[in-house]
């Protein structure tokens, strides 16, 4: 025997996240009696109202046999979580005590409660069933404090389900989620055609409490469907759900007969919507009838994997664009030498004077060289981060991050030293500067010009390694080739080769670009970025923090696996490819003819397998009108679809294995080899007349 529960049901609005709602008795009735539940639960947002559910379990006008139990929505910190208990008289008395507990301390009306607040309140919650939010739109941890109860992982629809029940975790829960009501606006809350293929099916004998929790413990009792099937799924369609695969779906038949109409069921059932809590990932493969369309989606595609390569490339040189920023493009130590020169001229010509004031030695002092540590406390600070990081701890062991420790350690204390250093020897400059000043003040003896020679030569030496580092980094060189399918998406990086591709880069005037570009081509690096760096006609466009990406040029191709640039008709073939690979990351992929601009032989030996491989991820849905595809697929399931007499669609579905389908409307069954044939072939008779042209040519 099979039961159905639904321990998801509202039955009061919450007057801080819902529109306002009637409750209705007869529609509960309808609800149970359409669905053929056995057994539901009355779930207020952080609610419990003991009188209206005491009433409820009294009435005579629902089933006899009809379970009943008490419970609520509730919100913690992390996320929403539904406490559900037996239908005894102490459990009952406790949800009424939380319920008031938690009005007058307001608490849940913002961020929810703590899981301390949780357990105070709900002393029995160990004897309690708690469904937590594992939704994607807000998936919730559950805290390490409650691991001791009896848990679910909440979902809102049979793929959600499915794919729950396959991992090593909790065990899903598939609940309604609904508003007992007749005037609720919100059709998603109680349509209860909508609402048909929600609810959890147990493989007991009846609903009572120890059965539920016994079937609620064991993977091989529970389903999403009365015929306890885990590999199909159950789509709403009007009240008559249509039985499809978890895996690999087939949809054929002729123009206007419904399929596109079935495709956007799927996606309003399964897929994004801000009216209920579930949201799947849904990839949606449009036709591409245009040639057009897949070269837009190729470039885009393209251009997503060359930022990643670039990203990954430039920030392996992170430490010379900030020295390199820092020190060449705003540093200007360089810049002093001339204006010394000019003072240390006039110092020497006043020096001459022959008075005992003159030949004061410290006048003549040269200040000390303070070094910038700059950079190394930018190195220090990256090494905390990555100390403080968990997650690279979880993949590293314990005794590299000791190495990393001792590393900082060590750095740190060496830092702290030179700023020590730094500090006493800016004293004593400070100090021999406010000396000087009053000595030439009263003597009227010439002070020393000063300059930090030391500065000047870092500087002077920066610059030819900026020039060396440059003029290496710009070689043209593969960043990287991504295989995918029988062809590679290769990035490369390479030199301006003019000044029109410079000035796309960067954005200027004419004779700018071309001086620019001159120190650019001759290997005038430093004149280049200082250029770059500070002249007013790039201020617009430059930007420290993109200087690697003004400076080079980047190439995406597709390529054969022999290495040859790829036709336009292979840009077509790859770029569906390249979208099939990226669908499975995602909970559900609607193909929709993807065989236009395709040859037979690429669909037999490169689109059939794929479209196989993505069904293993996940569940796939195909529509198609070539024969070669429709017939070598081979799917899990098979889907119809016809215009009826009534202008209307009616959907048949079945295992592709039983040569069977059923129609959803009538639930008749029929051999699908007409169907299918008409679908593919245009017909039996075009089917036998092409075997009869290739049979002519065969002998």
């Amino acid at each position: 025997m099979v039961v159905r529960i639904d321990f998801h049901l509202h039955t009061i609005a919450d007057k801080h996240k819902d529109t306002e709602f009637t409750y209705s008795e007869s529609w509960l009735k309808k609800y149970i009696q359409k669905c053929h539940m056995d057994a539901i639960a009355i779930t207020n947002h952080n609610l419990f109202d003991k009188d209206q559910f005491e009433n409820i379990t009294a009435t005579e006008n629902l089933p006899g046999n009809l379970e009943i139990y008490p419970g609520m929505e509730l919100s913690l910190l992390t996320g929403h979580v539904l406490v559900v208990y037996d239908k005894q008289e102490k459990y009952i008395r406790e949800l009424d005590e939380a319920s008031e507990q938690i009005s007058q301390k307001n608490l849940g009306e913002s961020q929810g409660i703590s899981v301390n607040d949780f357990k105070n309140i709900f002393p029995s919650w160990q004897k309690a069933i708690l469904v937590f939010d594992l939704n994607k739109s807000k998936r919730m941890p559950i805290p390490e404090e409650l691991y001791s109860g009896f848990n679910l992982a909440g979902v809102s629809n049979q793929q959600q389900f499915q794919a729950q029940l396959n991992k090593n975790d909790l065990l899903p829960a598939l609940f309604s989620d609904a508003h007992v009501s007749d005037d609720e606006p919100d059709h998603r809350r109680n349509n209860i055609e909508f609402l048909m293929t929600k609810g959890t099916f147990l493989d007991e004998e009846s609903a009572e409490w120890p059965k539920i929790i016994r079937a609620l413990k064991n993977r091989d009792k529970i389903s999403s469907n009365p015929d306890l099937l885990n590999s199909v799924i159950e789509l709403g369609n009007n009240g008559k759900p249509v039985r499809v695969s978890t895996g690999l779906n087939l949809i054929v038949g002729r123009r206007g007969s419904g399929k596109t109409h079935f495709i956007k069921q799927i996606k309003n059932e399964l897929g994004n919507n801000e009216l209920v809590n579930y949201e799947s990932d849904i990839f949606y493969q449009e036709q591409f009838n245009v040639q057009e369309n897949r070269k837009s989606y190729l470039e885009s595609q393209q251009n997503q994997q060359s930022e990643k390569v670039f990203q990954e490339w430039s920030n392996k040189y992170t430490t010379e664009w900030e020295v390199i920023v820092s020190e060449v493009i705003h540093g200007n130590e360089v810049e002093k030498v001339d204006e010394w020169l000019s003072k240390l001229k006039d110092y020497a010509s006043k020096k001459n004077n022959k008075s005992a004031a003159s030949k004061i030695a410290l006048l003549s002092d040269q200040p000390f060289h303070v070094t910038d540590n700059e950079i190394l406390q930018k190195q220090l600070n990256q090494l905390r981060t990555m100390i403080q990081t968990d997650e690279l701890w979880k993949v590293l062991d314990s005794d590299t991050k000791k190495t990393f420790e001792r590393a900082y350690n060590t750095l740190r204390s060496h830092l702290g030293m030179k700023q020590q250093e730094m500090i006493v020897k800016q004293y004593v400059n400070d100090l021999v500067s406010d000396v000087q000043s009053m000595i030439s003040q009263y003597t009227g003896s010439p002070k020393l010009p000063t300059i930090n020679l030391t500065s000047v030569y870092d500087q002077k030496l920066l610059f030819e390694k900026t020039d060396m580092f440059m003029k290496s980094i710009l070689k043209e060189d593969i960043l990287d080739t991504k295989k995918v399918s029988t062809y590679n998406i290769v990035v490369k990086k390479r030199p301006f080769l003019n000044a029109t591709e410079l000035k796309e880069k960067i954005g200027t005037s004419s004779a700018v670009k071309e001086r620019l570009f001159a120190d650019y081509k001759n290997g005038h690096f430093v004149t280049f970025l200082k250029t770059l760096g500070n002249a007013p006609e790039y201020k617009k466009e430059y930007k420290d923090e993109i200087l690697s990406r003004l400076i080079l040029q980047l190439e995406v191709r597709l390529e054969t696996q022999e290495g040859i640039v790829a036709s336009g008709g292979q840009e077509v073939a790859f770029a569906l490819m390249l979208g099939l690979e990226n669908a499975k990351r995602y909970d559900i992929a609607l193909i929709d003819e993807p065989e236009g601009s395709l040859d037979n032989y690429f669909i037999k030996t490169q689109l059939v397998p794929k479209l196989r491989e993505l069904s293993k991820y996940t569940t796939t849905f195909v529509i198609t009108h070539n024969s070669t595809l429709g017939t070598l697929l081979k799917p899990n399931y098979l889907v119809v679809t016809k215009l009826n007499k009534n202008n209307g669609f009616d959907i048949l579905s079945g295992k592709f294995d039983d040569k069977k389908i059923v129609n959803i409307s009538t639930q008749q069954s029929f051999l699908y080899n007409e169907d299918f044939i008409d679908a593919m072939e245009a017909g039996l008779d075009t089917y036998h007349e092409k075997g009869e042209i290739y049979d002519s040519l065969e002998n």
